[in-house]
């Protein structure tokens, strides 16, 4: 998972003049570069953008899932091209992909839920 603070230009002309140094420190600081962005001066230049209001972000993989409420299933479709089903009433779910079912599961409970999306995003 990438993070991220996001700062607009009159923040990021703000931070550079009160810390002296030059664009690339001010975007290693707050894209949290892993070679360059973990540093003192990094550090302080993300503490002072969040004190100007700057927000922090997270980049993680999207899903999205919606419930067919005639047949009583949960679709979750993924980036990859995997589908996850849940059936509502039998409790069966299926992970689908590239249109054939690779996995199928029976009486899933919510607990077992996350640990099928990571399979199905896996694909």
């Amino acid at each position: 998972m990438r993070k991220f603070i996001h700062a607009d230009k009159g923040v990021t002309a703000k931070l550079k003049a009160i810390f002296k140094c030059s664009d690339r420190t001010i975007r290693n600081a707050l894209t949290y570069d892993e070679n360059k962005g973990n540093s003192a001066l990094c550090k302080k230049i993300r503490f002072a953008a969040l004190q100007y209001g700057c927000h922090t972000y997270t980049v993680d993989k999207e899903g999205e899932c919606f419930h067919d409420e005639v047949d009583g299933i949960m679709w979750c479709l993924y980036p990859n091209g995997a589908q996850l089903g849940l059936n509502k009433i039998t409790g069966v779910g299926e992970i689908i992909y590239k249109g054939d079912v690779v996995a199928q599961y029976d009486n899933v409970k919510l607990t077992d839920i996350p640990a099928i999306q990571a399979k199905a995003l896996a694909f």
